[in-house]
């Protein structure tokens, strides 16, 4: 039936950092839909409002980048310049660090080569919300660190 006809146009892959990417269409494909409101966001903008939106990014991605790298254990890889970056950790089970943040009500994405927690920076003009997600993973760091939180599911990557 339809059933064993859709397990063939799924498209699955797993041979990338973040973990297993799986699309019910064939090659993942996706519509121009995307594109079309991508143009109507820009064009409403303008060349001022855009540049708003980009300084509040970037804005963002400097105080997480401060903030996860003063957190002991943790680093980011590479040097992000866009909206996104990974935090991982040499030492700290990376898994365990994302639970720790669930539990506190965040969403948390994460990767699986190198295990850690994959961000994605939107725009909002929110620092204490990013205060919050700081102390949030600063207090689930220290909990993997000390041994008081390890791993407790076999969650893997997924996109």
């Amino acid at each position: 039936g339809d059933e064993q006809l859709q397990d063939f146009s799924t498209f699955r892959f797993d041979d990338w950092p973040n973990g297993l990417h799986q699309g019910p269409t064939f090659i993942s494909s996706r519509s121009a839909a995307p594109l079309a409101g991508a143009w109507a966001i820009f064009s409403s903008l303008g060349d001022d409002g855009f540049l708003e939106l980009a300084t509040l990014i970037d804005r963002t991605r400097r105080q997480l980048l401060d903030g996860v790298r003063a957190i002991p254990g943790l680093t980011v890889c590479g040097q992000p310049e866009a909206t996104i970056m990974t935090v991982t950790s040499e030492r700290l089970d990376m898994f365990a660090v994302a639970e720790g943040l669930e539990d506190c009500g965040w969403n948390v994405f994460r990767t699986q080569e190198p295990e850690g927690i994959h961000l994605i920076i939107d725009p909002f003009d929110d620092e204490p919300l990013v205060a919050v997600f700081l102390a949030d993973l600063a207090a689930a760091a220290s909990e993997v660190s000390a041994g008081s939180r390890g791993r407790a599911s076999d969650r893997a990557a997924s996109y």
